[in-house]
């Protein structure tokens, strides 16, 4: 004989009433966290190993073909598009803040002439602007 279990659909409203009773929990853990970034950093080895036995076991390729699109598309449609203009919203500080250097790198660019349409000197004014901004992004992450 079987194990007693719940039915699926008590047990996923109960997860859903508990996460939405928990949402002052899931702050104060937030707000009582102080070294979330030093922890990460610590366990960089950990981190490392567990994407290298996702990798062996072809994880995400699994995922990816386990979920498809039409759960990707039901869950963007559903979630993302009602989030997204919020999201933005509260993320335009930081977007400025992130961009700045970069707008600041091609307003410093002195760009060599333009030529004719097509031209390898217009071709060499993109590459010019590619590097440049290469050059600040890798400055930026410490060489990463």
């Amino acid at each position: 004989m079987g194990i007693k279990v719940k039915p699926i659909t008590v047990a996923a409203q109960k997860f859903v009433n508990r996460a939405s009773a928990a949402t002052g929990d899931y702050k104060d853990g937030v707000n009582s966290t102080t070294d979330q970034a030093e922890r990460a950093i610590a366990a960089e080895d950990a981190y490392r190993q567990g994407l290298q036995e996702s990798f062996s076991r072809n994880a995400r390729v699994t995922g990816l073909q386990r979920a498809g699109t039409e759960k990707w598309k039901q869950r963007a449609m559903q979630l993302g598009a009602g989030r997204y203009a919020s999201g933005v919203k509260a993320g335009e500080r930081t977007y400025q803040e992130n961009v700045r250097p970069y707008f600041e790198t091609l307003q410093g660019l002195e760009l060599t002439p333009r030529g004719p349409k097509g031209s390898p000197e217009n071709y060499a004014r993109s590459q010019e602007v590619g590097v440049a901004l290469n050059e600040k992004k890798l400055d930026i992450q410490g060489g990463a």
